[in-house]
C-alpha cells in the first residue's frame, strides 16, 4: 500500500516544544493516491515506563542466617511525581537493621571528540527507621521527584547522556551495607502506572 502523503499531528502544549523522554497524542491522516478500501491500520504504542519491576537483594551472614528483601517499583516517573517503593523483608535470624536509604541518583556521560567524564549527582532520597527487625515486615516508602533533567532515551550517541539509578542502601547496625543500584527512566510528563 502505497499513499501520496502523511500528515503526523502531534498535541503538545508549551509552545509546541517537544523533549527526550516526552509522552504525546496526536493523529495521522493518510492520503492515498487512488481509492482504496482499507481493513485496519495498526501503530503500537510501546509502553515500557508503566511495567513494574521486582528486584531481589539479599546477604548471607555467617553465623545470623539470611537476609532477604525485595523491591518492586516502577521503570519509568516524571519529574514533580511521587514514586512508590514496596519493600518485603525475610530477616531469618532478625538481623538488626538501622534504616533502608533509597536515593535517585543522576548519571552524567558527558563525551567528545577529545575524551569523556563521567558524574554522578544526588537528586532526592527517602528513608525508612522505624524497622520492627521481625522475620517478615512489608511496608511502601515514597519519594518526590523534583524538576529534573529527562533521561536520555532513543538518542543516538549523545553528547551528554543522562540516566538515573535508584541507590538502595540496606544499612545493618553491625554487619556491612547491603547496596543496589536500580535502573529508572525519568520522563517529563506524569507516567501512569498499572499493577501486576
Amino acid at each position: 500500500m502505497v499513499w501520496e502523503n502523511c500528515n503526523v499531528t502531534l498535541n503538545c502544549g508549551d509552545g509546541g516544544i517537544l523533549y527526550t523522554g516526552d509522552i504525546v497524542t496526536g493523529s495521522v491522516i493518510l492520503e492515498f493516491k487512488k481509492e482504496q478500501k482499507i481493513k485496519y491500520v495498526e501503530f503500537q504504542v510501546i509502553v515500557k515506563l508503566m511495567v513494574p519491576m521486582i528486584f531481589e537483594m539479599s546477604k548471607a551472614f555467617t553465623s545470623s542466617g539470611t537476609f532477604l528483601m525485595y523491591f518492586k517499583t516502577y521503570r519509568g516517573y516524571a519529574s514533580k511525581q511521587k514514586m512508590q517503593f514496596e519493600i518485603n523483608i525475610l530477616n531469618e535470624k532478625k538481623v538488626k537493621i538501622s534504616k533502608i536509604v533509597v536515593t535517585l541518583i543522576q548519571k552524567l556521560e558527558y563525551s567528545v571528540s577529545t575524551g569523556y567524564a563521567n558524574a554522578e549527582k544526588k537528586i532526592c532520597k527517602t528513608e525508612r527507621r522505624d524497622l520492627s527487625n521481625n522475620i517478615k515486615e512489608s511496608f511502601q516508602i515514597y519519594m518526590d521527584v523534583p524538576q529534573t533533567s529527562p533521561s536520555s532515551i532513543n538518542v543516538e550517541t549523545p553528547m551528554i547522556n543522562i540516566s538515573y539509578v535508584l541507590r538502595v542502601e540496606v544499612i545493618f547496625k553491625y554487619h556491612l551495607t547491603l547496596l543496589k543500584d536500580i535502573p529508572v527512566t525519568i520522563a517529563t510528563v506524569p507516567v501512569l502506572h498499572y499493577s501486576s
